[in-house]
């Protein structure tokens, strides 16, 4: 090779190469970039290499996606519904899972339809995985400003709103809360939601819709739907006029929207000297640290958030699922809906 030197302070250059081991830029390029149908010999190859190498080289991902296009960057757009526990661990998941197959993952959050399609058009991105619902003239217009790949989680929303965008895996949550509780005996239920003002009002929705399904299918009545305040003198009346409707000695089951909610109830039913399981049971949702650490112990709905942020990264791959896309989840039962023991018969 030509002589050494000391590796320049300003970034190496594909000329700062070619100097070095002796060869055109055009050849250097051409190595570098693993160009096909040039007859490089593989002496020259090693030496161009070993230039790169010694001098720090790192090919420019503005230039390679100059070259190509496009860039190798991922979109994922979030949308404010995934907060949460889960929810760092399912979008770590998704990232993990492009990276592996060779993208630059970059997550935004949603706030318009018109600022997505001008973010991917100054990114020049590969693809956009949209978890939030998106208009229907978003897809063409992605395509048009030169993104190879989309996967919309929640298709488009055409004409509807997003509230009225289905979720089928988060109604699934909902049948399963209502099918655990409805093996501890007979109950009317209830589905408690989030306050007014949370983030994840959608996806609560979504599992309410499934618990009410399930229920009506299992009982042939109404699931009624209350939101549960987070004060506790609000929950506490709450609590009491869902028991007064329920009838005694009737016990009343709560599918929560997730834990923190399923908290608040059951601080309204040990003000209120309600005991649980044996009057009131609940159910919440995300396995969250506490869970198991309230008193009694909460019976709740684990998410492997992981195995579903992999398969949604799956989907926007074009990988076969190969039959695995059902709901990632599992029933941890605790005390809160323990079986209870039929009253002995009364004797005549």
């Amino acid at each position: 090779m030509g002589e050494r030197s000391e590796k320049p302070s300003r970034r190496v250059t594909v000329s700062d190469v070619a100097r070095l081991s002796g060869v055109s830029r055009a050849t250097v390029s051409y190595v570098l970039n693993d160009a096909p149908n040039q007859t490089i010999p593989p002496a020259t190859r090693q030496r161009v290499r070993e230039a790169a190498a010694e001098l720090g080289y790192t090919r420019s991902a503005a230039a390679v996606a100059l070259r190509r296009g496009h860039s190798n960057i991922v979109l994922i757009v979030k949308d404010a519904a995934l907060s949460g526990y889960i929810t760092e661990p399912f979008i770590a998941a998704i990232s993990e899972r492009l990276r592996d197959a060779g993208h630059t993952p970059l997550t935004t959050d949603y706030t318009s339809d018109e600022a997505l399609v001008a973010l991917a058009g100054e990114l020049g991105l590969f693809g956009v995985l949209s978890l939030a619902a998106v208009g229907a003239e978003v897809g063409p217009a992605l395509e048009k400003s030169g993104v190879r790949r989309q996967y919309h989680s929640f298709g488009s929303r055409g004409e509807q709103t997003v509230d009225d965008e289905r979720r089928p895996w988060e109604e699934e949550i909902g049948r399963a809360q209502v099918a655990h509780l409805s093996e501890s005996g007979p109950m009317r239920m209830v589905y408690a939601l989030p306050h007014p003002g949370s983030p994840r009002t959608t996806i609560a929705r979504a599992r309410a819709r499934g618990a009410m399904g399930e229920y009506r299918r299992r009982t042939g009545e109404e699931m009624a739907a209350v939101v549960v305040g987070r004060e506790r003198a609000e929950a506490r009346e709450q609590i009491a006029l869902l028991r007064s409707d329920a009838g005694e000695p009737r016990r009343l089951g709560v599918c929560c929207f997730d834990d923190v909610v399923a908290a608040s109830v059951l601080a309204a039913a040990l003000d209120s000297g309600i005991g649980v399981p044996d009057a009131l049971s609940v159910i919440g949702v995300d396995d969250t640290p506490f869970a198991a650490l309230m008193s009694p112990a909460l019976s709740t709905v684990r998410v492997d958030s992981v195995l579903s942020g992999r398969r949604v990264a799956e989907r926007f791959l074009g990988v076969d699922l190969d039959g695995g896309d059902a709901p990632a989840i599992e029933i941890v039962a605790r005390a809160t809906t323990a079986q209870v023991a039929a009253p002995p018969a009364r004797r005549s």
